[in-house]
């Protein structure tokens, strides 16, 4: 017989969530979901009682409102944390408020065309319309963050959360190749 154990979720040492703890044969699946401050993009921990590993990024949901993530690990991936205690949603990117405007930002209207990757032209095909930005050699992709569905769910870890002309966006950076660009080169690039 299967038993779910409840586990308290943490964000900023304040119980905010739930994580379920759900054993299947050799394996456990893991699932969180907790609320969203919208302070930024989240990846959850899990704790042991010998120690701890990184279980991802959580996945905004129902309108942005909460978070989420689901997984299943192996009983050799947890075993080095021993008997599961507790979990923890850490700030792996913080928003950046400052307001930008729309200057050098032109509308496109079919974004998956900038796409080569099947997967990512899929993604940027559920999106009506994007914004997109050329800097030094990199082309910066600007979705409405507000919609029902993170946009280029695939790319979620390369996303940053700009507010531009008063409205949340994710943007992406990407190279000539449509590589997605790093943060650090991206900070460089968009500096120049």
């Amino acid at each position: 017989m299967t038993q779910r154990a409840g586990k308290p979720f943490y964000k900023d040492g304040i119980c905010k969530g739930t994580l379920m703890v759900t054993p299947l044969g050799g394996r456990t699946e893991i699932s969180v979901v907790c609320k969203n401050d919208k302070a930024g993009v989240y990846k959850g921990m899990l704790h042991g009682t010998k120690g701890s590993i990184s279980l991802g990024h959580l996945l905004p949901q129902e309108q942005n409102e909460r978070l989420e993530l689901r997984l299943v690990l192996s009983r050799a991936q947890l075993e080095p944390i021993g008997t599961i205690a507790w979990g923890e949603a850490l700030l792996s990117y913080g928003m950046t408020w400052e307001q930008d405007s729309f200057s050098g930002w032109e509308v496109e209207s079919v974004p998956e065309r900038i796409f080569r990757d099947p997967v990512l032209v899929k993604a940027a095909r559920a999106q009506k319309q994007a914004w997109i930005q050329k800097k030094n050699g990199i082309l910066f992709l600007a979705f409405p963050f507000w919609q029902k569905e993170f946009p280029l769910l695939p790319l979620f870890c390369f996303a940053e959360v700009k507010k531009l002309n008063k409205k949340l966006y994710a943007v992406f950076a990407f190279d000539q190749e449509g590589m997605p660009v790093l943060e650090e080169h991206r900070t460089r690039a968009d500096e120049k």
